[in-house]
């Protein structure tokens, strides 16, 4: 869901610095979606995507889905793994000094 929120938000700031109106009748151009979320646990048994019908709505048909692709880090030292773990010391820190 947040996700969903979150490209709102963007596609709302695109439309308003690219000065498109969405209120009138000519079509409004705007990138591709494309969502990700980075998981922090094991892959294992965890999908390639996730999707908000499936997450919120037990997999029943809705006029609005969102297909999110989950982003796993090999445990090395890729991205995602270095990206994982500066979150956490982060975090760690931000609760010691609380």
């Amino acid at each position: 869901m947040r996700s969903l929120m979150y490209l709102m938000t963007t596609y709302q700031d695109y439309f308003r610095k690219t000065n498109q109106n969405i209120y009138k009748k000519a079509k409004v151009t705007f990138p591709k979606p494309e969502l990700y979320v980075v998981f922090t646990g094991e892959k294992q048994g965890h999908p390639e995507y996730m999707r908000l019908s499936e997450e919120l709505f037990d997999g029943e048909e809705c006029f609005l889905d969102v297909c999110v692709r989950v982003l796993y880090g090999s445990g090395e030292d890729d991205i995602i793994s270095q990206y994982v773990t500066a979150v956490f010391h982060i975090l760690l820190n931000c609760f010691k000094h609380a």
